[in-house]
């Protein structure tokens, strides 16, 4: 997947992603239904789906605990299942303008 991802010099930034917040604010930024978790993993759904709190509308999970890994894959997952182009997720996030 990583081969896929044109923006490599924002790709290798995505450890700068500390807070869920910021994952939050970007999925409610592409028009994805945020799920925020208090003591549980924050979720990321399809907002088509929305009496769905199923693996069915997932696309993904924010734990409480970031680091570069998981923003990875974070960023993977929502390239993947959420429709949507990869310049509009680095829009959301803030890394593009």
């Amino acid at each position: 997947m990583s081969n896929d991802i044109k923006r490599k010099d924002l790709y290798i930034r995505l450890g700068n992603i500390k807070r869920v917040e910021e994952w939050m604010k970007a999925g409610e930024k592409l028009g994805l239904r945020v799920c925020r978790g208090s003591k549980h993993p924050s979720t990321i759904r399809n907002p088509n789906m929305p009496d769905d709190d199923g693996k069915a509308s997932l696309i993904t999970v924010v734990p409480n605990n970031l680091h570069k890994n998981m923003n990875e894959s974070i960023f993977k997952s929502l390239l993947r299942l959420s429709g949507k182009s990869e310049d509009e997720i680095w829009r959301s996030v803030g890394f593009l303008k």
